[in-house]
């Protein structure tokens, strides 16, 4: 969207009162979406002097449109990074799981590895490897 004069156009009406309406004489106001996949999540919006000769509006779109693409990014690498942090933890909460299973087998085959790594259905070495990975030292006692 693109109106050319603030003060001509009845849908902008300065509601807020911020500045006086001499203020928005002869004011550009340009506004675009924010999209990511074709779903707007938002507007990127600018006011310019009308008579400012640095740049045209046209070049201010291309320029904006730029921008707009450059959030619409951010914002979807902010959404997967966030999913992925979310993926992380459920992680962490599996692997937490699986050392309280490999403990528990432990615990209940009495200490024998070999019948621990059975009653969850792994090789003695797969058991090994779970004992390794998540640092279970098994102890033992001599009793005399």
């Amino acid at each position: 969207m693109v109106v050319h004069d603030i003060i001509k156009e009845p849908h902008l009406l300065n509601k807020t009162r911020a500045r006086q309406a001499r203020d928005l004489q002869g004011t550009t106001f340009i506004c675009l979406p924010i999209r990511i996949r074709g779903e707007v999540l938002g507007v990127l919006s600018v006011e310019r002097p009308s008579c400012d000769s640095r740049a045209s509006v046209e070049e201010d779109l291309r320029v904006l449109t730029i921008i707009a693409s450059l959030i619409g990014h951010a914002i979807r690498l902010r959404q997967e990074s966030t999913r992925n942090i979310h993926t992380l933890d459920d992680w962490k909460g599996l692997r937490e799981l699986e050392r309280e299973l490999v403990m528990r087998a432990l615990h209940e085959a009495g200490g024998t590895q070999a019948r621990a790594a059975a009653r969850l259905g792994l090789t003695p070495r797969q058991f090994a490897y779970k004992m390794k990975k998540y640092r279970i030292i098994k102890e033992f006692r001599i009793d005399g």
